[in-house]
């Protein structure tokens, strides 16, 4: 693809700057009289990145996948269907490292859902060939925000997002309805690592994703997309707000987020409104993490939109530009908010609450023969799905102390429910946020709290560098 070339960001001289297409945002289904009723498809499909093509697995042809928009209340009736071919592997001996990557399955992460039956159970194996029929209930009170779709089945997730596969799932509510944000254009950017060989076939091994990180050494095999596109620009006119709906749909990556020269006004965290606005100079997403940021645009110019330090698994990279914010235009005049309406069903957890303390220690098996790279544990242990590490009763108030003695950082996800941080790295936060997911630094501590509330069954608890 032709595009303007600008100057290397100095400490990487062999990424070119090339602007990209402008930015478009993928398909919307929208829920109708409170449901939301479509198919999933997960196909093999060449998709155009740039100047190469690239064969992966997607949803419905597209990298990135259909936005799902709905309301609190609303049902999600998604019919996944496995147009894959068969599995190319036969059951491994070690579940635990990756295998048959044609199975699949869907998780709607962050959503304060069930996790059994046909909703949102990530236990569920959806072979190549065969469908499910997902129904998940969103309850009237949940919050409204962005949240986002991706396959969970243990053994391929990671190949499978790593192809492309997320989507994003969001829920209008009572923020939609600010007269300052109602006025902003609402735009989403899905941030992606697509790993591929030199054919440009998604990456099977995870020894292959680990050496693909070391771009200088193994050129091409990471492209950085947003909305399944290479740097494209984002128009904006002096004085312009947007809001932006930020995803980090990546496996294995921080995103380290800025705009140069603006300021990002921080409105919510993981699909959670926060009650006062906060004005950023950058953000730092784990992978799973999302953030909605209102911007408002400067004076007129090119600006890099950056990621300043990509990490992986918790190692600092060089930076890079990940896209282009184009200024231009008559100036205009937009409002920000003061004030924010956080969710009424989302109250602090107070001490007295807790009714018990847990603590969680993360750690790294040593290398195999047969897989020569650490693989995660909790507790000691490798995941088992027939095993279960804690039980609690519903309505039970947790506080989780989560150590990390691993050499890498972990981004904590807990399905069905958010939690409260309040502490990280020993030092208590003057405001306690909530989240679905929280990064534990190496070496590093979280303490959180907990409502498991609403929902009986199996909630997994995991690192989200995915497997």
């Amino acid at each position: 693809m032709a595009g303007l070339a600008v100057p290397a960001l100095s400490g990487c001289p062999w990424r070119p700057r090339v602007m990209g297409p402008e930015l478009s945002v993928p398909e919307e289904w929208v829920s109708v009289a409170g449901v939301l009723e479509a198919e999933l498809r997960v196909q093999l499909a060449a998709t155009e990145i740039g100047d190469r093509t690239i064969t992966t697995r997607t949803y419905n042809g597209t990298i990135s996948g259909p936005t799902l928009r709905t309301r609190p209340g609303d049902t999600l009736r998604l019919t996944l269907m496995n147009e894959l071919p068969g599995n190319p592997d036969s059951d491994p001996a070690d579940i635990n490292i990756p295998h048959h990557p044609n199975t699949t399955n869907l998780h709607t992460h962050g959503l304060h859902v069930s996790p059994a039956g046909n909703s949102d159970n990530i236990l569920v194996e959806v072979l190549p060939g065969a469908q499910f029929a997902y129904e998940i209930v969103i309850p009237a009170d949940h919050p409204a925000g962005t949240f986002w779709y991706h396959p969970h089945n243990h053994g391929s997730a990671a190949t499978q997002v790593l192809g492309g596969m997320a989507g994003a799932l969001i829920i209008e509510g009572e923020i939609d309805e600010m007269p300052e944000i109602a006025a902003a254009q609402d735009v989403l950017m899905i941030f992606q690592e697509l790993r591929v060989d030199n054919a440009g076939h998604t990456l099977l091994l995870e020894a292959d994703m680990f050496m693909s990180n070391f771009e200088h050494m193994f050129p091409g095999h990471r492209l950085a997309t947003i909305n399944g596109l290479p740097a494209p620009v984002v128009r904006m006119q002096p004085g312009e707000v947007q809001r932006w709906r930020l995803v980090n749909a990546k496996a294995t990556e921080n995103l380290l987020f800025e705009l140069e020269g603006h300021q990002l006004l921080l409105i919510a965290w993981d699909g959670i409104t926060l009650a006062t606005p906060v004005s950023l100079n950058s953000l730092d997403l784990a992978p799973g993490n999302r953030a909605d940021v209102l911007v408002r645009a400067g004076v007129a110019g090119t600006f890099d939109l950056m990621s300043t330090g990509t990490g992986h698994m918790g190692m600092k990279q060089h930076a890079e530009t990940l896209g282009y914010v184009v200024v231009e235009g008559a100036s205009v005049a937009m409002g920000l908010p003061d004030t924010l309406p956080a969710p009424a069903s989302l109250i602090d957890i107070a001490p007295e609450e807790i009714v018990r303390a847990r603590e969680v220690e993360l750690s790294q098996a040593a290398p195999t023969n047969a897989f020569p790279f650490p693989r995660f544990q909790m507790d000691g242990q490798l995941f088992d799905p027939e095993r279960i590490d804690h039980e609690a009763a519903l309505g039970d108030v947790e506080e989780w102390t989560i150590r990390n003695r691993s050499n890498m950082a972990h981004p904590i996800h807990l399905h069905s429910t958010p939690f409260q941080v309040v502490q990280v790295n020993g030092v208590d936060l003057l405001t306690p946020r909530w989240a679905d997911t929280v990064d534990v630094a190496r070496s590093g501590t979280v303490k959180l709290r907990v409502r498991l509330s609403d929902f009986a069954g199996i909630r997994p608890v995991h690192c989200h560098i995915l497997t």
